[in-house]
């Protein structure tokens, strides 16, 4: 898959995790990958 939808989809997880607090999500694994 292309680094600029790996991009994206890191950067959409972030968003998630903003909008609930509750849910603390390490994108560090799927960086990795």
């Amino acid at each position: 898959r292309p680094a600029t939808a790996k991009g994206r989809y890191v950067e959409a997880m972030t968003l998630s995790a903003t909008m609930s607090p509750g849910v603390h999500i390490d994108p560090s694994p799927y960086l990795s990958v």
